[in-house]
C-alpha cells in the first residue's frame, strides 16, 4: 500500500510517502520518506515524523493480530467490501488465508 500525507503550515510543506508490503506470510514491512521544503525548519519536521512514528506504534496491535476474516460481519451502509475483499485476494497465500 501507499499512503500519502501533505501537511501545510506556515513556516512550510512537510510530506509523507509511506509503504506498507508484505515481507512474508505473516509480517509486512512499513517504511517512511520524509520530504520538506527547504524554507522548512529541520525542528517542524522532526516534530510531524514524531507525531506520525507516535501514531503508528498506537496502531501496532491492529496490525499485528490482523488476520483474513473468511465471513466479516457487515452491516448496512459498510460500502463496496464484497468486490474490495475479492480483489485483496490475491494479495493473501494459501498459509495466511487458511489462518497458519
Amino acid at each position: 500500500g501507499l499512503v500519502h500525507f501533505e501537511i501545510f503550515s506556515g513556516f512550510g510543506r512537510v510530506r509523507l510517502l509511506k509503504t506498507l508490503r508484505p515481507s512474508d506470510d505473516f509480517h509486512g514491512l512499513c517504511e517512511d520518506r520524509w520530504y520538506s521544503e527547504p524554507q522548512t525548519p529541520r525542528w517542524l519536521v522532526w516534530i510531524v515524523s514524531q507525531i506520525a512514528c507516535g501514531a503508528l506504534e498506537q496502531d501496532r496491535p491492529v496490525w499485528e493480530s490482523k488476520v483474513f476474516g473468511k465471513k466479516p460481519l457487515l452491516v448496512k451502509g459498510d460500502g463496496p467490501f464484497r468486490a474490495h475483499r475479492k480483489w485483496w485476494l490475491q494479495f493473501y497465500s494459501e498459509a495466511q488465508l487458511e489462518g497458519h
